[in-house]
């Protein structure tokens, strides 16, 4: 008799240490997966303010870009206007004298408003041939833009995806350890016959959810 007692006082001693066990790793087992699920949000924020300050990057973008071409396109005007002014002023007879001063006072304010004009948009965006590349000044401004903020939101959802699934994996994880708990209070309630097994399949569920978290845990970082 005193044997039984001592064989069932460790029995008890035992169990409550592996229900201690399953309990500590189970709300670590829920913690990490806070974290994961933490982690997800912010990371969708994050992209979420990437395609916002994406959008308004294109939209300040689009309006500089094409005052730029408008520009362009007013200097190419008066540029040309004081050309053909030109040559009508050179094909006047010499002693149309009047005709010649009202001609020159046009082509003045031609090439006065083309000047104007040519400081407001980039000469690097002017072709050979004479067009102006508007895409390539939007690239260009972008560009600029992606080197002072984070406008590719790309990262961000993929980080956001990954950790929720690996928040979801934890939590799946976590079925075992609370299930292990059921067996341990069953080895514990059961009669004697129904101990071991109810131990066993217990532990086993505390040992798969365990390792199942160290892997989901560390292989999804």
């Amino acid at each position: 008799m005193p044997e039984t007692i001592e064989t069932q006082d460790r029995f008890e001693v035992l169990l409550a240490i592996l229900i201690a066990l399953a309990t500590v790793i189970g709300a670590f087992v829920a913690w990490r997966a806070f974290v994961a699920g933490n982690a997800s949000g912010d990371a969708d924020f994050m992209g979420i303010s990437a395609v916002l300050a994406s959008e308004e990057a294109r939209a300040i973008n689009a309006v500089n870009a094409y005052e730029s071409y408008g520009a362009y396109v007013s200097y190419r005007q008066y540029r040309d206007l004081a050309i053909r002014l030109q040559a009508e002023r050179d094909a006047l007879p010499e002693d149309d004298t009047l005709t010649a001063a009202r001609l020159q006072a046009q082509i003045d304010l031609a090439l006065t408003a083309s000047a104007i004009f040519q400081q407001r948009f980039s000469r690097q965006f002017v072709l050979r041939d004479g067009s102006y590349n508007l895409e390539g000044q939007l690239n260009t401004l972008y560009a600029d833009q992606a080197r002072q903020r984070n406008l590719n939101a790309a990262p961000s959802f993929a980080e956001a995806d990954k950790q929720r699934t690996k928040s979801s994996w934890l939590q799946g994880a976590a079925i075992p350890l609370a299930v292990s708990l059921i067996f341990f209070t069953l080895a514990e309630a059961l009669p004697k016959r129904f101990r071991l097994p109810m131990l066993i399949i217990g532990v086993l569920l505390l040992v798969g959810g365990t390792a199942a978290f160290l892997y989901f845990d560390l292989s999804i970082v």
